[in-house]
């Protein structure tokens, strides 16, 4: 099936990058948020990619951030036949991004009902064939069959607690670039979720 959309939009994906370093006065990972929750008057934003497929996106993405000297936490889920471990190539470019200072983490989609045991077995899996820890984990912005209250879920920092979806701004329901808003004394943490496959530019009719 022929793909039905065109390139990255960098120019976009850069200038959303930069308009949060200019509002924000600092960022960190998931994994680094226990340890600075406590940091309430410094403006903050965690930068969040749900990663189903597209890995060439995500990869440029990664490089894009590095080059600002902003470290993103990329979650990937490897059920998904785009990101099968077995791939030398899928586990590269995961490396890959893992190098240039990006966490890696494990993304669920979907809606199991053990879910924590999934959490387990796909973490174990990712950290064998990766050779790096997984210590965050986000689920799909539409699953509800878990605690929102839920900050860690079995031993991982849950992307999807409420305390992490507390003030979010997802690609996948606005335009980032005219919707990032500005942070307050009420609302000093941002995350703001990121899919790979919503930054490519569609192509039109006639292609």
């Amino acid at each position: 099936m022929p793909d039905k959309h065109g390139p990255f939009q960098e120019k976009e994906f850069r200038q959303l990058l930069q308009k949060l370093n200019n509002q924000f006065d600092s960022h960190y990972l998931i994994s680094e948020i226990p340890q600075i929750l406590s940091q309430i008057h410094r403006s903050k934003f965690i930068l969040r990619h749900d990663i189903c497929g597209r890995l060439d996106i995500a990869s440029r993405m990664a490089e894009l951030e590095n080059y600002l000297d902003i470290r993103g936490t990329f979650l990937f889920d490897p059920s998904s036949p785009e990101i099968s471990l077995a791939r030398q190539e899928v586990r590269d470019t995961i490396r890959f991004i893992g190098q240039k200072g990006h966490e890696i983490g494990l993304h669920l989609p979907g809606k199991s009902p053990e879910v924590l045991k999934e959490v387990l077995v796909l973490s174990r899996k990712m950290e064998k064939h990766l050779f790096s820890p997984v210590l965050s984990v986000s689920f799909s912005e539409y699953h509800r069959e878990l605690p929102s209250g839920s900050f860690f879920i079995s031993g991982k920092i849950s992307a999807s607690s409420r305390i992490l979806m507390g003030w979010h701004i997802s690609d996948k329901n606005s335009r980032l670039l005219s919707s990032i808003p500005r942070p307050s004394e009420n609302r000093p943490m941002l995350q703001v979720i990121i899919h790979p496959e919503e930054w490519m530019r569609p192509l039109s009719p006639d292609k």
